[in-house]
């Protein structure tokens, strides 16, 4: 990394390396700032100003904040279109020699970790299913965080997937976890 970025830059990048597949709010002072790409997707999808951010001696990079106060709607908004965003904070009482605040991710926020309130339908539960797939049965195991509702099931059998698809339907998971290497099978809705 280049001398001259800033070191708060320097600080931003090296959580968003920890952080690639979500919008990080980054707390500055009384906002959540977002930078680079996150700046222009918050920008779009919350319709708010994209600015930009002097970074190193000529070089500016996109940036779009929101009030911290307010976060929860922004936060809602970005959740319902399927995004995922990581809260970062400002963590001590005390800025470090350097002058910056330490910071670190306090939260990965997506659908099926939702525990706001105001973020949830009150009439149906918030899932979060994981799925094993292992030739003709699923594992699942459901989880909804918010009233601590927990339970497993296995689905084998000729018909595994049309079983599974029926779970899948009658459970409308908020989430559904796989691993890397899984596909769900056709006909299974990934986002419901």
């Amino acid at each position: 990394m280049p001398a001259e970025v800033t070191p708060i830059r320097q600080q931003y990048l090296a959580i968003k390396r920890q952080h690639p597949d979500s919008i990080v709010f980054f707390r500055l002072g009384d906002f959540y700032e977002t930078f680079d790409e996150d700046a222009e997707i918050a920008a779009r999808e919350l319709d708010i100003v994209l600015t930009s951010r002097p970074v190193a001696k000529g070089v500016r990079i996109p940036m779009a904040g929101i009030p911290y106060h307010a976060v929860e709607n922004y936060l809602s908004r970005l959740i319902e279109k399927g995004y995922h965003v990581a809260i970062c904070e400002q963590v001590g009482d005390q800025p470090a020699k350097n002058g910056l605040f330490a910071r670190e991710v306090v939260r990965v926020v997506t659908p099926g970790t939702i525990v706001e309130p105001g973020m949830l339908q009150g009439d149906r539960n918030n899932y979060l299913v994981s799925l094993v797939l292992q030739d003709n049965s699923a594992g699942l195991a459901v989880v909804d965080i918010t009233t601590g509702e927990f339970t497993t099931t296995e689905i084998e059998g000729v018909d595994w997937v049309t079983a599974l698809r029926g779970e899948i339907l009658r459970l409308h998971p908020a989430e559904i976890l796989l691993s890397e290497s899984a596909d769900l099978p056709d006909g299974i809705p990934g986002h419901i």
